[in-house]
């Protein structure tokens, strides 16, 4: 399935594409217990452990493990898919 960003992470990830970043750091997540995933959206290589540029252009990474999802805009709403598997267990929480 896929995660909507929330209104505030939506909006970065909007005007930093359409202003050409290469990237944008995104709000961080915290977890039950106390740990924070830092992630960023980028837009240009490398796209963290995708093999290949996403269709969409755009892959969230978590900045730590380097834990990978496509993003995707379905109107007018971003969001990532399924993570790209990888050794840490530090996905997104439900």
């Amino acid at each position: 399935g896929k995660t909507a960003f929330s209104e505030a992470d939506n909006a970065l990830i909007r005007q930093a594409k359409a202003s050409g970043s290469d990237s944008v750091r995104i709000s961080d997540v915290c977890l039950p217990n106390g740990h924070a995933l830092q992630f960023e959206v980028r837009f240009k290589a490398p796209f963290g452990r995708l093999a290949a540029p996403p269709a969409s252009g755009m892959a969230q990474v978590n900045l730590r493990s380097q834990n990978t999802r496509v993003v995707v805009a379905e109107k007018g709403v971003v969001a990532a898919s399924a993570p790209t598997p990888g050794p840490a267990s530090d996905a997104l929480p439900s």
